[in-house]
C-alpha cells in the first residue's frame, strides 16, 4: 500500500505542477530517499544542474560558473596548441612512376602525352567534318534562318494550292 501512496504522490505532484506552470523533475533511487523539485518555467535548471541533482550532489550556481570557466579556459588552452604545433607534411616514402615503371615504361606516357592528335576518321565520317567552327550565336542564327525559310516556303505552297483550287 505505501508504494501505491509514493506512485500517486509522485503523479498527483508533476500533474499539479503543470497545471501550475512549473516544471517538476523526480530524483532520487529509492522510495524513501525519492523527491520532486519544482521550478518555474523561467528558472528552469540546466542539464548540468540535473545531472548534479541526479548523481545527488548539492547545487552551487557559483561553484557551476567557475567549473564552466575552468572548462571554457581548457577548451581556448587546447585550442591555441591546436594552432601552435606545427603541420605533419606527408610525403610519400616511393615515386608512382618508379613504383609502375615496370609496368608503364620510363618515356611512353611523355610521348604519349606529346602525341594528343584526334583519330582522322570516326567511323565512316571523317574527324574534319565533326568539327564546327561556328560560334553558338552564328549557329542560333542560322537555326532561325532556315525556320524562317521553311514557314515562308510553306505559306507560298499553301497560296499556290489556293489559287489552283479556286482556278478549277
Amino acid at each position: 500500500m505505501h508504494l501505491v501512496r509514493s506512485i500517486f504522490y509522485f503523479i498527483l505532484s508533476h500533474d499539479v505542477a503543470e497545471v501550475a506552470g512549473a516544471t517538476s523533475f523526480s530524483f532520487g533511487e529509492r522510495e524513501e530517499e525519492r523527491y520532486v523539485m519544482l521550478f518555474k518555467k523561467e528558472y528552469a535548471p540546466t542539464d548540468e544542474e540535473l545531472n548534479g541533482y541526479r548523481r545527488g550532489e548539492t547545487w552551487d550556481p557559483e561553484e557551476a560558473k567557475e567549473l564552466a570557466k575552468q572548462r571554457a579556459d581548457e577548451a581556448e588552452e587546447t585550442r591555441l596548441e591546436e594552432e601552435r604545433r606545427e603541420p605533419v607534411v606527408v610525403a610519400p616514402t616511393t615515386d608512382y612512376m618508379d613504383k609502375y615503371k615496370k609496368i608503364v615504361g620510363d618515356e611512353s606516357a611523355v610521348e604519349g602525352a606529346r602525341n594528343l592528335t584526334p583519330n582522322k576518321q570516326f567511323g565512316f565520317v571523317p574527324s574534319e567534318n565533326k568539327k564546327d567552327k561556328r560560334s553558338v550565336e552564328e549557329t542560333m542564327d542560322q537555326i532561325r534562318a532556315k525556320k524562317k525559310q521553311k514557314a515562308a516556303e510553306s505559306e507560298v505552297e499553301a497560296a499556290a494550292a489556293n489559287t489552283s483550287t479556286s482556278d478549277s
